[in-house]
C-alpha cells in the first residue's frame, strides 16, 4: 500500500509550474506532466494500492 498525503501531491504540482515559469518545459510538456502525474494518481488510487491521508 502507498500512501501519499495532499500535501506532498501539491509540492508535485507546484514543482512542476515552477519549472514551467523557468521555462524548463514547454507548455505543451509541462501540460502532458501534469496531466499523466494526476492520472497515475487517480488510477493507482481506483486500483486500491494507494491512500490519501488528510494531514492535520
Amino acid at each position: 500500500m502507498i500512501f501519499f498525503s495532499l500535501w506532498s501531491i501539491g509540492e508535485v504540482l507546484g514543482v512542476l509550474d515552477r519549472a514551467r515559469r523557468l521555462r524548463r518545459f514547454s507548455r505543451a510538456d509541462h501540460t502532458l506532466t501534469r496531466t499523466r502525474f494526476i492520472s497515475e494518481t487517480r488510477r493507482l488510487i481506483r486500483l486500491g494500492v494507494c491512500r490519501i491521508l488528510l494531514l492535520k
